[in-house]
């Protein structure tokens, strides 16, 4: 049984450091997650404190079951095309009966004749004709929402880029994915959402979207949401700002 083998291997490392004892925690985390292993049953299906979220990570974070679950079904052309098929539907009922989870119909004779169209305006034309999208932004979109994953953006005259961080991140911890200095350094972001930038901005930058009152300063306690289009003022050693 799990939960045995679980507190006899604890015990183990116990007895190489007797300063350790055996936590509420954990003895309640493996008994539950024994119970649904000797059933057979993903954990996905349970609900976890945080300690005991924590706990599965420390100790059991090769169970695949506990991560959220993205299926990917490839059909062909004319299935995917016409939205139908015999096998979607026992599809959804096995996934639903273990542990469930997204499903996205995906098909790659479509994708790769939309990738082989020669421009993204015979890609398009292709899509009206069939009414048919791509499914590759869907699948996108599927994997950051279930790492809890988002972006915001950085714009120049030379660039512009995207940066990806964990939902609920904070503007000082966005900064450091770009430099881990920021972090330290940080002292505030201006900050415009992506649907504001992408109505009111035109050739000269960003005129429109300030007059609009759109472009805000935040300070460290600033939660960053999907989208954002900043700019950061990071301070240097000497405390000037960059």
């Amino acid at each position: 049984m799990f939960y045995e083998a679980a507190v006899a291997a604890e015990n183990l490392a116990i007895k190489k450091n007797p300063k350790m004892k055996l936590s509420p925690v954990f003895l309640e985390t493996m008994r539950k997650v024994g119970e649904l292993l000797d059933n057979n049953k993903p954990l996905a299906l349970a609900e976890w404190t945080e300690g005991e979220a924590q706990m599965i990570k420390d100790k059991l974070n090769m169970l695949i079951t506990i991560k959220p679950m993205v299926y990917i079904v490839n059909l062909d052309r004319k299935s995917f095309v016409k939205k139908k098929n015999k096998w979607l539907k026992k599809i959804v009922d096995h996934i639903q009966a273990n542990g469930g989870g997204k499903m996205i119909p995906y098909s790659v004779e479509y994708e790769e004749e939309l990738n082989d169209a020669g421009s993204a305006e015979a890609a398009e034309e292709i899509v009206k004709e069939t009414g048919a999208k791509s499914s590759l932004n869907k699948i996108i979109k599927a994997g950051y929402d279930d790492l809890a994953l988002q972006q915001f953006f950085t714009a120049g005259e030379k660039e512009v880029r995207a940066w990806t961080v964990q939902s609920g991140s904070f503007a000082p911890e966005a900064a450091g994915v770009i430099h881990t200095d920021f972090i330290k350094n940080f002292i505030k972001v201006e900050v415009v959402s992506w649907p504001d930038f992408d109505a009111l901005q035109d050739t000269k930058g960003l005129d429109k979207v300030k007059a609009a009152g759109k472009w805000s300063q935040k300070g460290k306690d600033y939660v960053m949401q999907d989208g954002d289009v900043v700019h950061f003022q990071i301070g240097g050693s000497s405390g000037k700002k960059k």
